[in-house]
């Protein structure tokens, strides 16, 4: 996913995005100008780590809809600074505070929370 900066020059955020197809939590949203191989195999070894086996889902394309039409379309980005500071509070409130219907009316954080305790109990 990319944006631009709204200054008279042009120069474009790029936004890798990182969503678990199972609970649909967004679990990284990396902010730069340039996205290269290696920033995206870092994050994914650190993702790795916590929640299990990555693997491409096109689920991501239905989280990239929501997030162009919600955010991108509608912030007026100036720097790099400030869209690193701003794209994770719409990451929070995305994770913690939107139930969905595919997800038994919960969030993707509450769905998480209830599969693990589920999982524990069984």
């Amino acid at each position: 996913m990319s944006d631009a900066f709204t200054h008279v020059r042009r120069v474009r955020v790029r936004v890798l995005v990182m969503v678990d197809g199972c609970c649909s939590e967004c679990l990284a949203l990396v902010v730069d100008i340039s996205l290269f191989g290696l920033l995206g195999t870092c994050e994914l070894d650190a993702l790795i780590r916590l929640p299990g086996k990555p693997i491409q889902k096109g689920f991501v394309e239905s989280f990239n809809c929501s997030f162009l039409d919600e955010w991108l379309k509608e912030a007026l980005l100036l720097s790099l600074v400030e869209a690193s500071s701003l794209i994770p509070s719409w990451k929070e409130d995305y994770n913690q505070n939107r139930p969905r219907s595919s997800l038994s009316i919960l969030s993707p954080c509450e769905f998480a929370l209830k599969t693990i305790l589920q999982t524990r109990v069984s």
